[in-house]
């Protein structure tokens, strides 16, 4: 167990994308649970949220398939050095997962 601090910052940005990964699930999906976990290991900490929405056709018409809350944090993220990815599952679900160095402090 990595028992190094997380800088103020850093625990910020990782509570906003769960915030807004979890409004996401709520708001606009029919996901029915979500889950976090957080790991911190070599002066990284990650952060993951799944969630079980249904599968999505993102190629059908009137097709959703920008999240503006998730794009201004990806973009603070990419500035602070971190990586985010997120991906659908091929029977639905939603991981977004995000590494960033616990003492950032931009």
């Amino acid at each position: 167990m990595d028992e190094r601090p997380i800088s103020v910052n850093v625990a910020t940005m990782l509570f906003r994308v769960a915030q807004e990964a979890l409004n996401d699930a709520e708001t606009h999906t029919a996901a029915s649970s979500a889950r976090i976990s957080v790991h911190s290991y070599g002066g990284t900490v990650s952060l993951e949220v799944s969630d079980d929405r249904p599968p999505v056709d993102m190629d059908a018409p009137g097709a959703d398939n920008t999240n503006h809350g998730l794009s201004s944090i990806l973009d603070r993220i990419e500035l602070s050095g971190g990586i985010m990815r997120a991906e659908r599952g091929p029977r639905g679900g939603m991981r977004i997962t995000v590494e960033l160095d616990s003492t950032e402090s931009k």
